[in-house]
């Protein structure tokens, strides 16, 4: 008898400490956001861009407002690229 209720609480004890094992092999892991770098990109040029527009910098001969169209041009080019790439 007291052999018996050894093993079921050896039995149990194994059972509730491989339970988390089991249920973290089950849970899929998160995919890597193969654009991170890209969309980092995207919020550092719309953030220079809200800069340049609130006063922070002078336009020195327009190339502030040469600045901000190649700022719109990038960042056109960087959605166009993860956009292409979701097929």
């Amino acid at each position: 008898m007291r052999k018996t209720i050894c093993t079921l609480m050896l039995a149990t004890s194994l059972g509730f400490g491989l339970a988390p094992l089991a249920s973290a092999e089950k849970t899929p892991k998160p995919l890597p956001n193969k654009h991170r770098a890209w969309t980092e990109a995207t919020t550092q040029l719309e953030h220079t861009k809200k800069m340049l527009l609130a006063g922070k910098a002078k336009d020195v001969n327009g190339h502030k407002a040469r600045a901000l169209v190649h700022i719109q041009q990038a960042m056109q080019e960087l959605r166009q690229a993860t956009q292409g790439d979701r097929h």
